[in-house]
């Protein structure tokens, strides 16, 4: 049975919107966005190139062939059934962009330009919700991307497509084509970072799947940089659940607990009296 998830159409007047955004994130962490103005055209060219890529022969493929981003350290092995192609947005000459396969240089780079510009519309929405100005979070971008490509399996009631997990960072906005979410044609999937743990599962033996995630964070997340509760949002009567930590330390806890386990953040959950 298919999950149903909110909708949020992002034409309507800005205080129903955020409305919806809010009672989407308090109860599922996971809503389905309409009318967000990336072209359904940019979309499927992102999704086409990832799958063609992913279906040239062996030879055409296995230079970029890696267990881990290049210039990252290994952390976990590769155990889900897919591939991925993995993408940094740090800066402009990223090694990463220079060695993108030739297929992809136009489309993926376009999709991540659209999607960014979603992505800082969708952040304030959840932050209105709260009761904060959308400037509370200053700037945030989409770092890192990932393009998974799941080929048919054999027996695909006997693995994942991904291990169950939450993902370590503001919100991901997923575009796919066919997940266990059912898909609504043109609408964009927004993952509340850290919040939902979700999984992806394999359904077919016949027909691959390909989804691509772009994770988004604060622009500024250095190791200086302090992440905590807003202070305008902690009172005698809801204190906070969190403590205070370093951007360092939520990936430190998150690589040492492993990709599988609960939330990054329960370690740094405050003990309430």
């Amino acid at each position: 049975m298919n999950f149903v998830v909110p909708s949020v159409d992002l034409s309507l007047p800005r205080s129903d919107a955020v409305a919806l955004v809010r009672a989407a994130a308090r109860s599922s962490g996971i809503f389905q966005v309409t009318n967000h103005g990336v072209p359904a055209a940019t979309v499927d060219s992102a999704l086409s190139v990832v799958r063609a890529f992913n279906e040239q022969p062996f030879a055409a493929r296995s230079p970029f062939y890696s267990v881990s981003p290049i210039g990252a350290p290994v952390t976990t092995p590769l155990l889900s059934w897919r591939d991925s192609l993995i993408l940094r947005f740090n800066h402009p000459g990223d090694p990463d962009l220079r060695n993108l396969p030739a297929a992809c240089r136009d489309s993926l780079p376009e999709y991540h330009r659209s999607l960014t510009r979603l992505g800082k519309e969708i952040a304030g929405l959840p932050l209105e919700g709260l009761g904060v100005g959308a400037e509370r979070l200053e700037q945030i971008d989409g770092f890192l991307m990932q393009c998974h490509y799941h080929s048919p399996c054999p027996e695909p009631e006997r693995a994942l497509g991904s291990r169950e997990h939450t993902d370590g960072d503001l919100f991901t906005v997923v575009s796919q084509d066919g997940v266990d979410v059912a898909p609504v044609a043109s609408t964009l999937l927004v993952n509340v970072g850290d919040f939902l743990k979700h999984r992806v599962v394999i359904k077919s033996a016949q027909e691959p799947r390909v989804s691509i995630a772009l994770f988004f964070n604060p622009a500024k997340h250095g190791r200086s940089d302090f992440f905590g509760p807003l202070p305008e949002l902690v009172t005698e009567e809801k204190p906070a659940r969190y403590r205070s930590l370093f951007w360092q330390q939520m990936l430190n806890n998150r690589i040492a607990l492993g990709h599988a386990k609960p939330s990054a953040l329960d370690q740094f959950r405050v003990t309430l009296n």
